[in-house]
């Protein structure tokens, strides 16, 4: 989320969207339960329809008649700029992304397994760009799951078959 403002700009208007209005949409769609990628239509929504009724005010309420704020919300749902800020505010993640993000980083880690021992950690941590192995496979389709990607069967195919030539075999003990 953005710390002040994002502004975005559509048309030569600038249109700005506050921490606030963030925090509420990205609220929003966590609350309808749905996997994060699913969830991520809830959110562009709210922010489509908090960057539309910016737009109307510039344009001029009284000059946009019933009907036309549809046709306002879908040129802003279909224009780059407010695209690449839904992207960069909620971005749809692959089961890859997620675990690479995750074994990458020690503050994830910490807080995604933070019951587990810091030597236990370490066997988790990884570059990123590092093989997949056959132990990854189950959390790779985990990670499907609970990111809401249904179409994702060819990337996780390939990742066991990435995994299952690799020879970088790791070897968790859980407690």
């Amino acid at each position: 989320m953005p710390e002040s403002m994002l502004e975005v700009t559509v048309d030569s208007y600038p249109l700005r969207l506050n921490r606030q209005t963030c925090v509420k949409a990205r609220d929003r769609a966590r609350s309808s339960r749905q996997p994060h990628n699913l969830a991520r239509a809830n959110f562009a929504r709210a922010i489509v329809r908090a960057l539309s009724d910016q737009y109307a005010r510039k344009l001029g309420d009284k000059f946009l008649q019933r009907g036309d704020m549809e046709d306002v919300r879908s040129e802003l749902r279909e224009d780059p700029a407010v695209q690449a800020a839904i992207n960069n505010l909620w971005p749809l993640l692959t089961p890859e992304r997620l675990l690479t993000d995750l074994f990458a980083s020690d503050r994830r880690l910490q807080i995604a397994a933070g019951r587990f021992s810091a030597q236990d950690r370490a066997l988790l941590r990884r570059r990123p760009g590092s093989p997949w192995t056959p132990a990854d496979v189950p959390l790779l389709d985990e990670a499907a799951e609970l990111l809401g990607q249904d179409n994702r069967e060819a990337e996780r195919q390939a990742a066991l078959a990435a995994a299952r030539g690799s020879s970088n075999t790791r070897r968790v003990c859980w407690k």
